[in-house]
Order: structure tokens, then C-alpha cells, then sequence
């Protein structure tokens, strides 16, 4: 494998890697919604507002990852 060859497969297994930790936090920011809209109705507020917080944290992870993925070079 030449080193352009060898850049552009690293590229790609950043590119893949980041795609993935995206997925991962999204994931979990839809398992904290729903953990928080149980609370909700059962009433533990406190814990709702929790996991709103980690809901709203992984999303904002997931947004940082997802940023992090150069569209342009799939083009290429």
C-alpha cells in the first residue's frame, strides 16, 4: 500500500470511527429522553431533570463527533 493509499484508508477509519461515536452518544441521548419522560410521569422530577441533562450532553457529544467528519474527502 503506497502512503497516499495508506493516508486515505486512515482517513476513512477516523471518518468511520467518528461515525460511530456519534451513533453511540445519539443512542444514548434517546435512552436518557425516554428515562427522563418515565420519571416524569411518575412524578421523581429531580431524576427527570437528570436525565435531561444527560440526554442533552450526549446529544451535544454526538453534534462534537459528528462535526468532527470532513464530507468533502468522501467525494473525492
Amino acid at each position: 500500500m503506497d502512503i497516499k493509499t495508506q493516508s486515505d484508508q486512515n482517513i476513512l477509519e477516523q471518518k468511520i470511527l467518528n461515525h460511530n461515536l456519534a451513533i453511540n452518544h445519539l443512542e444514548l441521548a434517546i435512552k436518557y429522553h425516554f428515562d427522563a419522560s418515565r420519571y416524569f410521569e411518575n412524578g421523581d422530577i429531580d431524576k427527570a431533570i437528570e436525565c435531561n441533562a444527560k440526554a442533552q450532553d450526549s446529544t451535544n457529544k454526538a453534534v462534537e463527533y459528528s462535526s468532527k467528519i470532513d464530507h468533502n474527502h468522501l467525494s473525492k
